[in-house]
């Protein structure tokens, strides 16, 4: 049964051992760009299994181009990253001082004296900010040498795939769009990609990127007789991965069968950077620290964003998600920030999400902002919850209003929610909201109760 169905089937210990002893090494774009991510102990450990593997290594065309066309707004992003720092680092210290100057410590503490743990922050702010600069001076900008660049120059010399002529690529997007109406990976997940470009004469048009790729490595197995192939990327879309309760589990099954049915190639297994470099250790024995693959991880994970970039978010909010790892978000919220997806925002709270920065909102109604789920309320309790203070509300109904998530709430109460007629309200809500009038809330709370009531008395007499 295995030979008719080998695509359901994972590579097994002999198997991966011969994979990685024969196979061609194929690197996406992310990898290339990523490589201006990472702290730069484990960009060298990475290029040192390149060069270490360096008769094996290709990528196609539009991987090349890709990476020549966004080499230098990576560099800019990443430089952008220096003066964010220091902006977070001076929020947090500005908050500390303003917290303490709201003790009132000299004035009615005889013992208690913050200047010399505020003096010993600013000092260690300092001193950390001057090594800021000069990592920032040392490090590669968008008109200096690039030295990673040269690497990969001198590493994929005579290693990338012939370029295309434009009659091959428009038969491509016409093939493209077919297989994309049908959700046939890759590259579905970007059809609402816009834009276009050209290079050397060939327009190439935004949204068939991940399917030109995938088409030239095809092309490339076929025309050199490839059998094993190992394929490393970390684009995380469900275009490319089988993914089974959010755990990738191995390349999509009609990506094995297509490159079995279509090239030479018997076994292949793909990789994300990390899982990469600790698979290498073992079957290449290269010496890669755990720090460094952790470090690879962590920047796969924080571009899982990718899919955002695109007129569905602002390009501010954008920069806020980039910066999800800042010591400015709690974890809850970070944790939050990286499941949101836009087709579960709407447009209200995506607005409210790209506008809010950590200097305009308090903690508490950042916290607040975080857990709160919109898209359950109805417009006018959104607008009573945006402008409820701490002061207005009891602790008992702080927590409830914390409980109040999506994933806690069956569909038929999201629908009650959303609708707030107290004759569609469950016994438990009724109970609830008698609950919230019993605790002496604010006059703005009564009045959204008292609005209930007539709500109430008016579909009682709709009833009669």
């Amino acid at each position: 049964m295995k030979s008719t169905f080998k695509s359901f089937y994972k590579p097994q210990e002999s198997e991966l051992k011969e994979l990685w002893e024969n196979a061609t090494f194929v690197f996406d774009t992310n990898i290339l760009t990523n490589l201006y991510r990472y702290q730069s102990g484990t960009t060298q450990d990475f290029l040192d299994i390149l060069n270490k593997i360096q008769n094996k290594i290709w990528i196609p065309h539009h991987v090349a181009l890709e990476y020549q066309r966004n080499r230098l707004g990576v560099i800019e992003e990443q430089h952008k990253k220096f003066a964010e720092t220091k902006n977070t680092i001076n929020s947090m210290v500005n908050d500390l001082q303003k917290k303490l100057d709201q003790l009132q410590l000299r004035n009615r503490h005889s013992y208690i004296d913050p200047d010399p743990l505020t003096k010993g922050i600013e000092d260690l702010k300092d001193e950390f900010f001057k090594n800021l600069d000069t990592l920032e001076k040392n490090s590669i900008q968008v008109s200096s040498k690039d030295n990673i660049r040269e690497k990969l120059d001198n590493l994929f010399e005579g290693k990338v795939g012939k370029a295309p002529t434009q009659e091959e690529i428009d038969k491509l997007e016409k093939e493209g769009e077919a297989r994309f109406n049908l959700k046939v990976p890759p590259g579905y997940e970007d059809q609402n990609k816009d834009g276009e470009f050209s290079f050397n004469g060939v327009r190439y048009q935004n949204k068939f990127g991940d399917f030109f790729i995938w088409n030239q490595i095809i092309e490339h197995s076929n025309a050199f007789d490839i059998e094993h192939l190992i394929f490393v990327t970390d684009d995380t879309k469900e275009d490319w991965w089988e993914i089974v309760k959010g755990k990738k589990v191995g390349l999509r099954t009609e990506l094995i069968d297509e490159i079995y049915n279509k090239s030479k190639v018997k076994l292949i297994n793909v990789y994300q950077a990390h899982t990469f470099l600790r698979h290498a250790s073992k079957h290449l024995e290269t010496q890669t620290s755990d720090n460094s693959i952790q470090d690879v991880k962590l920047v796969s994970e924080s571009k899982k964003i990718k899919p955002y970039e695109s007129s569905v978010l602002p390009e501010e909010m954008m920069q806020h998600m980039e910066l999800m790892r800042s010591s400015e978000l709690s974890e809850d919220m970070r944790q939050r920030m990286a499941l949101l997806s836009s087709s579960e925002l709407s447009e209200d709270m995506r607005q409210r999400i790209a506008l809010m920065s950590s200097s305009e909102l308090s903690e508490d109604m950042r916290q607040r902002m975080a857990l709160m789920n919109f898209s359950e309320l109805s417009e006018d309790m959104r607008q009573h919850m945006a402008l409820m203070s701490s002061s207005e509300l009891s602790e008992d109904m702080r927590q409830r209003m914390e409980l109040m998530r999506s994933s806690e709430l069956s569909e038929d109460m999201r629908q009650h929610m959303a609708l707030m007629s107290s004759s569609e309200l469950s016994e438990d809500m009724k109970q609830r909201m008698r609950l919230m009038r019993s605790r002496g809330l604010s006059n703005r709370m009564k009045l959204i109760s008292e609005e209930i009531r007539k709500l109430r008395e008016l579909n009682d007499e709709d009833s009669n």
